[in-house]
């Protein structure tokens, strides 16, 4: 295996942490793409000093978009260590903004749901005797080429029976996601069944 220490992304300077997440070009294009010049732009000479001065100078919603951009930042530089896929620094910046509107859906919908009554705590519920009850899910990250689900299978008592984790390519949408999650989901009782 060649290990290069050069940045996946750009190629032109040394990896380090502070030149993935603030000197490499491309990621100075996603933080200007996202009117976050300053963070680009910091004099700041090491990770450490760079990170404190950014998180002290955020709040609320800046400093959600600046999580959701380094984490587009990383998944963009692990995408193109493991699978040789660069995405656009604007599809990024698009994605990171997707990620904050659903955020911003999410935060109102909890308001309103709290203004209702209706916030409650979920618990897992036992199926009747003679059923197997199975929980699925999966992620969908716009703009990824390669996405996540999850299940677990669970007797009336609450024995794990089974349970698993994979991924699911060429995503379309949140609701593709689930369908797949879903369908493993199906295929995994089956065999249970048999």
């Amino acid at each position: 295996m060649d290990l290069s220490l050069e940045c996946p992304i750009c190629g032109a300077d040394m990896e380090t942490m502070l030149h993935i997440f603030r000197e490499c070009c491309w990621v100075k294009t996603v933080w200007n793409s996202l009117r976050f010049d300053s963070v680009a732009n910091d004099p700041s000479s090491n990770l450490f000093d760079w990170l404190n001065s950014v998180f002290s100078s955020l709040v609320d919603e800046s400093f959600a978009l600046f999580v959701l951009a380094a984490y587009s930042i990383w998944s963009n530089r692990n995408s193109i260590v493991f699978e040789a896929v660069c995405t656009r620094p604007s599809i990024a910046a698009a994605g990171v903004n997707y990620w904050l509107a659903n955020l911003r859906m999410l935060d109102q919908l909890c308001a309103v749901e709290a203004i209702a009554g209706r916030v409650h705590n979920d618990h897992w519920m036992a199926p009747e005797d003679e059923f197997i009850k199975i929980n699925f899910d999966a992620s969908f990250i716009f703009g990824s080429s390669t996405n996540r689900f999850g299940f677990v299978a669970r007797d009336n008592q609450g024995r794990v029976l089974e349970a698993a984790t994979g991924i699911i390519s060429h995503v379309e949408d949140a609701l593709h996601a689930e369908v797949c999650a879903a369908l493993a989901a199906v295929d995994m009782a089956n065999r249970l069944r048999g």
